[in-house]
């Protein structure tokens, strides 16, 4: 059985192969040009590594945001623990100095700020701590969050604290 075949599919059948062997040799002068035949495809992956960069540094920026947030948290603690101690329950200093000469103790009053309320993400702010519903603060136990005020919960019963007052 014989194959015959006409000049054109002759042609069509050995160009891949003319093709190859053209690049095989003269690679190191296509390479670098080749570029200017598929410019669109380089614009394209630059255009999407820029965005992946912009993406990246914008939310390193916002971890970098939130630590410092985090640290002057820390420090905000820190400080008002300091300031109410000194300045605005000093009586609590007489009061434990009394239970220790044997005189009747008096139970610590706290004092609860509402700071900032995210009713959304049932997140508020209270004397500076970010509390969640469920959580604790001093001896409260946060019930609830609502729009412009938390519930508390404590020894002594319920407590409605409101963002404005």
């Amino acid at each position: 059985m014989q194959l015959y075949l006409s000049n054109k599919q002759l042609a069509i059948l050995v160009s891949p192969f003319i093709v190859a062997s053209g690049i095989y040799f003269f690679n190191e002068d296509i390479v670098p040009n080749a570029s200017y035949l598929f410019a669109s495809y380089e614009e394209y992956s630059n255009k999407e590594l820029s965005q992946k960069v912009d993406m990246y540094l914008k939310i390193e920026e916002k971890y970098m945001l939130y630590k410092e947030i985090q640290e002057r948290v820390k420090k905000r603690e820190e400080n008002s623990g300091w300031i109410a101690d000194e300045f605005f329950y000093p009586e609590e200093k007489v009061v434990n100095a009394a239970s220790q000469q044997g005189e009747k103790i008096v139970e610590k009053e706290y004092h609860y700020k509402l700071e900032a309320l995210y009713p959304n993400d049932k997140v508020a702010i209270i004397n500076g701590v970010i509390v969640r519903e469920g959580s604790s603060i001093e001896d409260a136990k946060v019930v609830e969050i609502k729009d412009n005020s938390v519930l508390l919960k404590n020894k002594k019963g319920l407590k409605w604290l409101h963002l404005f007052q």
